[in-house]
């Protein structure tokens, strides 16, 4: 996700933060991404209420009128529409030789993110036979852990039992934030569970409500491995 940002204060801009939400043109919530940039000489007293994936590019003061460009992830969503409006719900911008000012809509939020990606185990041959999908709602809670893995369509609950058990056990979440402070949440979670040397899906449909799309794939690097790809994440990956 990039956005160009235009600068309109009469000071420079050393940092800036969003929440952006994404809606359709039916008013249908498409996606909520956090967007970070900041100038190399920025101060540590511009410190971002969220965790963000470290994507963001540091770049020069940013003059009055001048712009740049910030980037910013998704999960890998698949929605039911496309975005046509986007609206910024928090704001927190540095000025040079200012102070830093923040701005919020009541209630603003973010969903979980990703912020430790396993390895899991290959499913047993006599159960799983990829591709497999499977649709389920991933419980989180406050701090980040996964409590439950609730199928959410007739998926076989002997695979779902076998996801959920390497997911509470290895997944990890920066949990979901409701105007900054950490809640329980859920995701509706599409897992992908692919044969070897192939990305086939073709029965992949456009969801009703947005999904988040998690690929395992059969690792050659670590025989009875599944690598995991959790948008722009893959297995082994971090983010503090």
């Amino acid at each position: 996700m990039r956005v160009s940002i235009r600068n309109l204060a009469a000071l420079p801009l050393r940092g800036l933060a969003l929440v952006i939400e994404y809606a359709d043109t039916q008013g249908q919530l498409v996606g909520i991404v956090p967007i970070v940039g900041a100038a190399e000489n920025s101060s540590s007293r511009f410190h971002v209420p969220f965790p963000f994936q470290r994507v963001a590019t540091a770049w020069q003061e940013v003059p009055p009128g001048g712009s740049v460009a910030l980037q910013g992830t998704s999960d890998g969503i698949l929605t039911p529409g496309y975005p046509s409006k986007a609206t910024i719900t928090f704001a927190i911008m540095q000025a040079a030789d200012g102070p830093i000012q923040e701005f919020a809509s009541r209630g603003w939020h973010l969903d979980p993110t990703p912020r430790v990606i396993p390895f899991v185990p290959v499913f047993p041959r006599e159960r799983a036979h990829p591709p497999i999908a499977l649709l389920v709602r991933v419980r989180i809670n406050a701090f980040g852990q996964v409590t439950a893995v609730v199928a959410a369509d007739n998926s076989d609950p002997r695979l779902i039992g076998i996801l959920e058990e390497k997911m509470r056990d290895d997944l990890r979440f920066n949990p979901g934030l409701y105007d900054g402070q950490p809640v329980p949440s859920e995701v509706l979670a599409l897992f992908r569970i692919h044969a070897e040397r192939s990305l086939d899906f073709p029965n992949d449909t456009r969801p009703s409500s947005p999904v988040v799309v998690i690929d395992l794939f059969p690792d050659p690097r670590n025989l009875g491995k599944l690598e995991v790809a959790y948008g722009g994440l893959f297995s082994g990956a971090t983010v503090e």
